[in-house]
């Protein structure tokens, strides 16, 4: 008699703490508000961890690049080798490279190849760079700008052109090179995934600006993206490789 009062008593004392279902249907309700507002931030802080780890490979295998080319040429100086002069191509006609696609050929390891021709803009080619830009404004930023592109085996974009300090003197100019850590891929976002840089003499490769607050603000009238990459690199850089909005 005893055991049966006390499985009753136990019983009694299941019921007591059991949920009701309108109980367990307001914590999911509560449970699921609750991940909308996380998640999607969670999901966007993780983007950017990649995208900030991306460019830190990238500059690095860029700044590899540019030291390896001196180094196999003799050369203490970037721009007297055969990657930091204008732009030239293979033809049919002519096999003999120099430049944005030398460089870009024979010291990166790419899954695609952009070329520019006589129609078609390196930058234009899907394969490499993405439709369109933006800022973090949401405003357009231009064309990317690049005389010879390369989607790495990473899936990252490079593009480089030499530009020339005056068209009167093409022997003093210095390499431009843009970087989308994610290709073609969206966002195509100025500071996000999307960055400019130069290569100094040395083989450095620095920001045109040590100005942060450039970024995303347009600093030249160029009509490409360079005109709002300046800073970018910087800000990145200074915050230790990480990316925020």
């Amino acid at each position: 008699m005893r055991n049966n009062k006390l499985d009753k008593q136990d019983n009694k004392n299941i019921k007591k703490t059991a949920f009701t279902l309108a109980e367990v249907l307001v914590t999911l309700g509560i449970v699921g508000v609750v991940a909308m507002l996380t998640v999607p931030a969670m999901v966007k802080n993780y983007r950017f961890k990649i995208y900030g780890s991306s460019l830190k490979k990238v500059y690095s295998q860029i700044t590899d690049a540019a030291q390896a080319i001196m180094n196999d040429e003799h050369s203490t100086n970037f721009y007297q080798t055969t990657a930091g002069v204008p732009n030239k191509c293979k033809t049919d006609t002519d096999s003999f490279e120099k430049g944005a696609c030398y460089f870009l050929r024979n010291y990166f390891k790419s899954a695609a190849d952009c070329q520019a021709t006589a129609d078609v803009a390196a930058t234009k080619n899907p394969k490499c760079v993405g439709s369109s830009y933006i800022t973090k404004n949401g405003e357009d930023a231009g064309n990317l700008y690049g005389q010879h592109c390369i989607l790495t085996i990473n899936g990252a974009t490079i593009c480089m052109t030499y530009h020339a300090e005056s068209p009167a003197d093409i022997t003093n100019g210095v390499a431009f090179i843009v970087i989308d850590v994610n290709g073609p891929d969206e966002p195509n976002m100025i500071g996000i995934d999307t960055f400019g840089a130069k290569i100094k003499p040395d083989g450095t490769v620095v920001d045109w600006s040590n100005d942060e607050e450039k970024c995303n603000t347009r600093a030249m009238s160029d009509g490409h993206i360079g005109d709002w990459t300046q800073g970018c690199l910087t800000k990145v850089m200074k915050n230790g490789w990480k990316i925020s909005e």
